[in-house]
């Protein structure tokens, strides 16, 4: 289902209807071919919700699936959607130079730093390398949800995050 600001929402069968963020920023089927970047930014602000984890905050765009219980609705994170929106935000305050969206790529950055256990993205699956994944399921096997074609994605993110980032927001022609 799509509202009229582009977000777009899952459909599950005893729950009911939770917004999609990964569906939103990826503009699944064209569904948002005829909206900005800063028009599906602007929307999906209002769902990013505040969470800390040691001492630090940061921004989560949640999703509402439990493996293996489809009738149970929990908030959790999910890397893929993080890169996504952190890349959105980037392009959008590239676009416009609105700080907020710079806020919001960071905030959603900052999840990447954060161990699944303690409400972020970063998998626990070895102590040198990083995994994001796709969904995170905290209690469960670290690579539970660390699906790979996830976790590419996440990085391809990650990248146009940062290049958008390091571009700022618009530039003014010289004179």
């Amino acid at each position: 289902v799509r509202d009229h600001t582009g977000v777009l929402a899952t459909y599950w069968e005893g729950r009911g209807l939770a917004v999609n963020p990964v569906a939103t920023t990826g503009r699944w089927q064209d569904l948002n071919a005829g909206l900005t970047p800063e028009q599906l930014a602007d929307a999906l602000l209002p769902f990013a919700v505040t969470r800390r984890a040691g001492g630090r905050s940061f921004l989560l765009w949640e999703y509402y699936d439990v493996p293996d219980r489809p009738r149970l609705v929990r908030p959790g994170a999910s890397g893929m959607a993080q890169g996504r929106i952190a890349q959105l935000m980037a392009r959008a305050y590239h676009r416009t130079g609105q700080p907020r969206f710079a806020h919001a790529a960071s905030g959603a950055l900052a999840s990447f730093t954060v161990p699944v256990s303690r409400g972020g993205v970063l998998s626990e699956v070895g102590p040198s390398s990083p995994w994001y994944v796709e969904r995170a399921y905290p209690g469960e096997s670290p690579w539970k949800g660390a699906a790979l074609n996830g976790f590419m994605v996440t990085l391809l993110n990650l990248l146009g995050t940062a290049a958008a980032l390091d571009r700022g927001g618009p530039q003014t022609p010289a004179a």
